[in-house]
């Protein structure tokens, strides 16, 4: 049995053009995500995160026949993402299932009611007691996201700095100078 080789050589493909080449399946994935955990958290994060997954998986990508790089590359930008959102979630995925199973109910409860459904018509849809949907709901809320940009505020003790202004900076060492030259 005679193995065939090929007169040209293997072109091995850089990191960064495979990373170029890969970029909208990031996006791809990420808006995927997004959809599954929408408010949860920004769909630019979930595709910052992805972006670390595909420029960890170009550097990792060792070519075997039958592997493309956009399937090894789809699995590190998926688990990249999903890394992120079990570790920014503090819900139990039995949690997170209620979670979902809720907002199902209420979505069809409310094409069906053509308004929002009461708790009460919540939990009877579901089959369990208002006290159970409470409960529920709690767990629920202590998993709520918020943005930087919705935290940042100029006056927050968080975002103090020990420096002034900039521009008052600026002006002192503007000042020092020219009075060590005069």
């Amino acid at each position: 049995m005679t193995v065939m080789q090929s007169k040209y050589a293997e072109q091995v493909q850089r990191p960064e053009d495979l990373i170029t080449a890969n970029m909208q399946l990031v996006r791809k994935l990420a808006f995927y995500f997004h959809s599954r955990v929408r408010g949860a958290v920004e769909v630019d994060d979930l595709i910052q995160i992805g972006y670390m997954g595909l420029i960890d998986a170009s550097q990792k990508y060792e070519r075997h026949e039958g592997v493309t790089f956009t399937a090894y590359a789809s699995i590190r930008i998926r688990g990249a993402i999903l890394d992120h959102l079990r570790r920014s979630s503090n819900l139990c995925r039995t949690t997170i299932a209620m979670q979902r199973k809720v907002n199902v109910a209420n979505a069809a409860l409310e094409r069906k009611l053509q308004r929002l459904p009461t708790a009460q018509e919540t939990a009877v849809e579901l089959n369990m007691t208002m006290a159970d949907l409470d409960q529920w709901s709690q767990a629920f809320q202590s998993n709520v996201h918020q943005s930087l940009d919705e935290v940042y505020d100029e006056y927050s003790i968080w975002y103090v700095s020990d420096k002034g202004n900039p521009e008052e900076e600026l002006s002192k060492t503007e000042l020092r100078n020219a009075l060590r030259k005069a």
